[in-house]
């Protein structure tokens, strides 16, 4: 099968280094493939940029810069205790781990599921509780009706807790009272508080209207300072930040914004990861 492309990226199958006919070194002497000009030519313009990046200024600089939710390494990366047993309900088990327990507040159609499920090893148990309305969550439980570790909830109050993980993902901004909903999130106790694709900035606090189709919400934007105070309050400091590059009218990027006053586009929302301020070393 011929390549779309001008040329071969790779070419032939060998069982080791020896065996494959290359004409160029990777290191030696000067003149390997990764000492060439042409290698060098790169890595200076990708370091040149990173730098600037990183110096770019503002809250988050450039250099911190993401195209997907942190939910699964996040969830990865968190052990979970071991389970109790019959015989000793208060004590720990030596072979098995209660399951990792996550909420996904506004999860839509349990989108951040899949994608953790699958990164994780084989044989990680795994609680995963989708907060949505009654229409998503009847959809949903529909189509996931073979699924046994992940649950709807239409009801932030029949999420058992306390969890592991809350992850907001594009969803606190539309909530009227946010300051009141993350104090109901803190109460579950999470190890890790995700919030993906938050649009807080360098920008004033304040509320617009979006045009969905045919209709027309609030949405709120933060003055990302005001969002980490917030959270300061309720026991979370910051662990992660970064710029999130989302999809806005078919076009990857930053929020199409330059029908607002200089001062108000937001740019990048971003994706932060905060934890309790007591669990920190």
């Amino acid at each position: 099968m011929s390549s779309p492309f001008a040329f071969d990226i790779w070419e032939g199958i060998y069982p080791d280094f020896a065996s494959a006919p290359a004409t160029d070194a990777v290191l030696g002497t000067g003149e390997g493939a990764f000492e060439g000009a042409e290698w060098l030519g790169k890595m200076t313009a990708r370091g040149e940029r990173a730098l600037a990046e990183f110096r770019s200024g503002g809250t988050i600089p450039a250099a911190a810069h993401s195209r997907e939710y942190p939910l699964a390494i996040v969830a990865a990366l968190t052990p979970t205790a071991p389970a109790p047993t019959a015989l000793a309900p208060t004590a720990l088990a030596p072979t098995e781990s209660a399951p990792l327990r996550v909420l996904d507040f506004g999860g839509g159609m349990a989108g951040g599921y899949a994608g953790l499920r699958a990164s994780l090893p084989e044989g990680r148990s795994l609680a995963f509780h989708c907060v949505e309305n009654k229409a998503v969550c009847d959809v949903g439980r529909r189509v996931f009706a073979d699924v046994s570790d992940l649950f709807f909830h239409d009801s932030l109050d029949d999420v058992p807790g306390p969890v592991d993980i809350v992850h907001a993902g594009s969803s606190l901004q539309y909530i009227a009272d946010w300051a009141s909903m993350l104090a109901r999130l803190s109460r579950f106790k999470p190890r890790h508080l995700v919030l993906s694709d938050l649009p807080a900035g360098d920008i004033p606090t304040f509320v617009s209207i979006q045009n969905y189709y045919e209709r027309r919400m609030c949405h709120w934007f933060w003055n990302l300072g005001d969002m980490l105070g917030e959270l300061a309050r309720l026991g979370y400091a910051l662990v992660y930040r970064s710029r999130f590059e989302g999809v806005y009218l078919g076009k990857a990027g930053p929020y199409p914004m330059d029908n607002f006053p200089s001062g108000h586009r937001l740019g990048f929302s971003c994706n932060l990861i905060l934890s309790p301020v007591s669990e920190r070393p």
